[in-house]
């Protein structure tokens, strides 16, 4: 989030964040891949969605993902489905798993518009977001969590196999020439 801030201060933003463009790398630092060229694919376009909102949406996204494993909407990335509400939103991170530290949860919620805490005050910038995680976090570091991750097994995201449909004519339909 802090990096994000630094790019949006320049004027550059991603609009693109998703599993596929951040990257941990081996010290356990996250990188956001693919900055400057989604920023040329995807100029401002005018259709009013305001490009700093769709980095920290992704911010959201990424983080709700990271605590519960599954994408907060419908499957995507490889990632199930959350669980959702009676209204059919997400279910706060926190809901999921009592693995999930309620206050993380919380910044999750207050990204992605939905406060657990009706007051909270919404997170709409990355700056928001950094802050918040920092006075939570403070300057925890998880480095060795991922290199005793590293270390065993590397469990894999299994995608399901897509059928192809089949080619050649409807049942039913006119018989292939000889």
């Amino acid at each position: 989030a802090s990096g994000l801030a630094g790019m949006h201060d320049q004027g550059l933003y991603h609009r693109a964040l998703n599993p596929d463009t951040v990257i941990v790398t081996a010290t356990g630092n996250p990188k956001i891949v693919g900055f400057l060229v989604e920023h040329a694919l995807h100029p401002d376009s005018g259709d009013g969605a305001d490009p700093e909102s769709l980095d920290v949406t992704g911010l959201g996204e990424l983080l709700y993902a990271s605590l519960t494993g599954r994408w907060p909407g419908p499957a995507h990335y490889g990632l199930r489905a959350a669980a959702t509400d009676r209204f059919g939103r997400p279910v706060s991170p926190a809901a999921s798993s009592t693995r999930v530290s309620v206050e993380v949860s919380d910044i999750a919620d207050r990204i992605l518009a939905r406060s657990s805490l009706g007051s909270a005050t919404p997170l709409t910038t990355a700056v928001d977001v950094a802050e918040a995680l920092s006075a939570i976090l403070g300057g925890a570091d998880a480095a060795y969590l991922l290199e005793q991750r590293l270390q065993g097994p590397i469990e894999l995201v299994r995608v399901p196999p897509v059928t192809p449909a089949p080619v050649g004519p409807a049942p039913g339909g006119p018989a292939p020439a000889s």
